[in-house]
């Protein structure tokens, strides 16, 4: 089966929709990814309602439960009223983390990762029961519980870095520094767990001196560089709690303890002593984090403004674009193919209906010129217009042809009228030549002179047929009524053998008889 041809539109059509497809494709692409890095960054405040801040709450509660469980294992008769008090607020911190992670609805890839670590967080908070129930009956060591805890909050430390995740670098960078320092604030809490448990119990146990020195040694590292790349105010408020007064003594504390101390040995301060410095030092620290992650979700959330407003501004553009570029090829597809139609429409007249009737009026004797039925090629300088005047040449040339066939054929039909008048003239005088000697001498029919007479009357009716054929009319005939007997007279006088022909009576056509 033969396919259907396709048309010139059809592939005008195809050829500016594919680039256009495209070419919305590609800024559909571009779109959404903005929208959705804007989107992302604008979700900064969701990750900190929904996720940084009730991790940090939670922190904070498993951080004072496990100081309180280092002090309740650290002495016997044991006050467990103050532990079961924080018990409740850290279940309660832990049930608004997992009501608020919950509704964590971010998207993007890092929004994911925060979501699995949550998912990681809750488990291990199953770990907590065990903990607490080996702290009631005793059967745990002060070192063993520090480590239980401090391996729940190192996971919850996993959630709030996949919190901080972020498409923008600054607000990504700004964020970990805060995670970093949240993370000095751990090792602060981990020093105060251990030294209360050891302060209450009056000495250090088994490996925890060495322990102190170590968390010492890893503080006072990660505080050397840490809040270099905070805010600018950010950044001073913590340069001010570093050069504090509070800081100071909280370090000469720490000194001594490790001056003064040894394995197994006594602690040379008190709780109420190193309490009196650290908390201080605790509050401040807290309050530089809380600053840091305002001003990195609040830098984060102008980072999200501005890719939308430049997602705006281009993606309008764009569309805009794409629009006028959708609006130019319908136009120019539009103005080539109607063109292409009216061409197309000029040939199939010039072929069907133009060309026959210029053909047919030459046959008819007609005078056409050329210039009597021109057609003028649509305007333009392109293939279309050139297409067009080609087209019209050969209309032009056609008609030419045609004309100058005609005009031959005119001119030897007019020879051959010439010729046939010639030789009708010199018969008609062979004819009168012949009658005048049948007049002489009428009483032979089988004279010479008859038969040539007979041949003279069949050249002259050659004579006229060629005339005829030649397209003239015949040369002779009469305005007077012929009577019948005189016309067949004459139709057999003009056949060779005339005299085998017998004519009986003939009816004229008035109803008089006449004998032939």
């Amino acid at each position: 089966m033969r396919r259907k041809p396709k048309s010139i539109r059809s592939r005008i059509i195809v050829s500016l929709v594919v680039p256009l497809v495209a070419l919305s494709a590609l800024w559909g692409v571009n779109v959404q990814a903005s929208f959705v890095e804007a989107l992302a960054l604008r979700s900064a405040y969701s990750t900190r309602d929904q996720v940084g801040r009730p991790c940090d709450l939670m922190v904070q509660a498993l951080q004072t439960e496990r100081s309180l469980s280092q002090e309740f294992l650290a002495v016997t008769p044991r006050n467990a009223a103050p532990l079961r008090a924080q018990r409740a607020a850290t279940d309660e911190a832990v049930a608004e983390f997992r009501r608020l992670s919950s509704r964590y609805d971010a998207q993007g890839v890092a929004a994911e990762i925060t979501r699995a670590r949550t998912a990681d967080m809750i488990t291990t908070l199953d770990a907590l029961a065990r903990i607490r129930t080996q702290i009631d009956a005793g059967s745990i060591t002060r070192a063993a519980a520090l480590n239980g805890y401090s391996s729940i909050i190192g996971v919850a430390f996993s959630v709030l870095s996949a919190a901080a995740a972020f498409s923008d670098l600054p607000v990504e960078r700004i964020m970990h520094i805060v995670v970093d320092i949240r993370e000095i604030g751990e090792l602060f809490s981990q020093e105060d767990a251990l030294l209360t448990g050891a302060t209450t119990a009056g000495r250090f146990g088994n490996g925890e001196y060495l322990q102190l020195i170590k968390i010492v040694g890893a503080l006072r590292f990660q505080l050397a560089g840490a809040g270099s790349g905070l805010p600018e105010a950010e950044q001073a408020a913590f340069l001010n709690m570093m050069t504090s007064l509070t800081f100071a003594k909280q370090r000469a504390n720490e000194d001594q303890i490790i001056r003064a101390g040894r394995p197994g040995g006594a602690v040379p301060i008190t709780l109420a002593a190193w309490r009196a410095t650290f908390n201080p030092v605790a509050r401040q620290l807290y309050d530089v984090l809380a600053d840091g992650y305002d001003a990195a979700t609040t830098h984060a959330r102008d980072a999200g403004d501005r890719i939308l407003l430049r997602f705006s501004l281009t993606g309008g553009l764009g569309l805009l674009a794409i629009i006028w570029s959708l609006f130019l090829s319908i136009r120019i597809s539009r103005s080539v193919v109607d063109r292409l139609s009216v061409l197309r429409a000029a040939a199939t007249d010039l072929a069907g209906r133009k060309l026959p009737e210029v053909i047919a009026r030459l046959r008819a004797g007609e005078q056409v010129k050329v210039d009597d039925d021109a057609q003028r090629p649509p305007p333009g300088d392109d293939e279309i217009a050139e297409v067009a005047l080609a087209l019209s040449e050969v209309r032009r040339s056609a008609i030419d042809a045609a004309v100058a066939e005609a005009a031959l054929r005119y001119g030897m039909s007019k020879v051959f009228v010439n010729i046939a008048r010639r030789n009708q003239t010199l018969i008609d005088r062979q004819l009168r030549a012949l009658a005048q000697v049948r007049a002489s001498d009428p009483s032979e029919d089988s004279h010479p002179a008859a038969q040539v007479e007979q041949l003279a009357i069949q050249m002259r009716r050659h004579a006229e047929h060629l005339v005829i054929l030649a397209g003239s009319a015949r040369s002779r005939g009469g305005l007077r009524p012929v009577p019948l007997a005189e016309i067949i007279g004459s139709a057999a006088g003009e056949v060779e053998v005339a005299e085998r022909i017998e004519a009986g009576s003939i009816v004229d056509a008035s109803g008089t008889a006449t004998t032939g």
